[in-house]
């Protein structure tokens, strides 16, 4: 619903010049699968996002035996710097929260995803680079979290993608509790 989105525009620090690690390693090959995709319809503001990205990686770190270190495994990845350092400020030091550009050329079996908007265009979220740069870091999994309606309407590749994950029903609404987590096994 976009009369409850904020309009707080101190998210939109543009990542461009954040390249935090300074690390230039070379993209490798991976097959990515989303595994689940989740919208925000009620509102679209940063602590929203941490909320439903935090909670994602609680139900994540308890709900797969596979993996029993899973927090070296999983980034969170998201276009701005402010949202980088409020996702920080929420989580232990040992999960990796990074931007879009910052993550280029890394890799994680989990992404979580944050495509926080607080105005009503999607920014440099319609970057195609940076696009392929964020749903691409993931080896086995990846959860967006966003507005994907606003998205999709914006965008013919973010409308590309929502509609594979409506297909493919691998998409869920994270508003509602609990937060249902599709995981798919390939």
């Amino acid at each position: 619903n976009s009369d409850e989105r904020s309009t707080d525009n101190s998210d939109d620090d543009n990542d461009e010049d954040d390249n935090e690690d300074g690390d230039d390693d070379d993209d490798d090959e991976s097959s990515t699968t989303c595994s689940s995709v989740s919208t925000s319809r009620t509102t679209n503001d940063s602590i929203n996002e941490v909320e439903n990205g935090t909670r994602c990686l609680q139900r994540l770190s308890i709900n797969d035996p596979r993996l029993p270190d899973i927090q070296q495994h999983i980034a969170i990845i998201t276009p701005y710097k402010a949202q980088v350092r409020l996702f920080r400020s929420y989580l232990p030091p040992y999960i990796e929260v990074m931007t879009a550009d910052s993550s280029q050329g890394k890799e994680k079996d989990i992404v979580i995803l944050s495509c926080v908007r607080s105005g009503d265009t999607i920014g440099f979220l319609n970057d195609m680079n940076r696009m392929n740069v964020m749903l691409t870091r993931s080896k086995y999994a990846l959860y967006v979290f966003g507005n994907l309606t606003q998205l999709a309407d914006q965008d013919p590749a973010w409308k590309e993608f929502v509609n594979h994950a409506h297909k493919n029903r691998i998409i869920c609404d994270a508003n509602i509790p609990p937060l249902n987590l599709p995981y798919r096994e390939d």
